[in-house]
């Protein structure tokens, strides 16, 4: 921190507007990760000294009437030990992840599909039963979704590239922290912190990717 007075944190501001939704990973004083939070109420823990900065952001500037500051990217909480949680080793089922799992791709043509432009597409159709869930969905482009229908890929005389899995952590961790993080490391600062990883199937086992979480075929 730059020399000077202890600034409210209140007064804190970014430095670069375009900078939106900057969080902070938290741990416990065990260096346990245990919750995701705003940079700003990450601040205020430090300041209230409930927590020290563990690793900060580099191109992220506090600034105060008085002084300024690096965004905290990692704090650890001194007054939080091991609490009680719900754990999962389930990855959260949602669009991001789904479409992570399956590369981007339709896994009916093999054709990349856009972030913004796919189908969940359920193998086994509602009206049949199917469920929204890892197990039954895949990403599916329009033309192979439309083409599909109401069948199953069978009915269709269409193939699945690869069937639907459950991607899972290799250990329980806790579940609000996961919902949170999903499949992707957020940033760099974090990477030492977070002691789990992916596994995609029986066969195949990932690890972390640049700044997340990778996946192999």
């Amino acid at each position: 921190m730059v020399a000077g007075s202890s600034p409210a944190p209140a007064i804190f501001k970014k430095r670069y507007s375009m900078v939106v939704n900057v969080n902070s990973l938290v741990l416990n004083n065990a260096w346990m990760p245990i919750e995701v939070v705003s940079w700003e109420k990450a601040v205020m823990l430090y300041f209230e000294k409930n927590a020290k900065i563990v690793a900060s952001y580099d191109d992220i500037v506090l600034h105060s009437t008085s002084s300024s500051m690096l965004a905290p990217a990692v704090v650890m909480r001194q007054d939080v030990g091991y609490k009680k949680c719900a754990f999962t080793n389930v990855v959260p089922f949602n669009r991001e992840n789904l479409f992570k799992r399956d590369n981007g791709t339709c896994m009916y043509c093999g054709r990349k599909v856009d972030f913004d432009n796919f189908s969940f597409e359920h193998v086994i159709p509602k009206s049949d039963g199917g469920k929204l869930w890892w197990d039954n969905i895949v990403v599916a482009c329009l033309r192979c979704n439309g083409k599909k229908k109401n069948f199953t890929p069978k009915e269709a005389h269409m193939k699945l590239i690869r069937k639907p899995f459950i991607p899972k952590l290799d250990r329980p961790v806790p579940k609000k922290l996961i919902k949170k993080i999903g499949m992707r490391i957020p940033h760099k600062t974090w990477i030492d912190f977070i002691y789990w990883k992916v596994v995609l199937s029986e066969e195949d086992t990932s690890w972390r990717d640049g700044l997340g979480i990778g996946f192999k075929k």
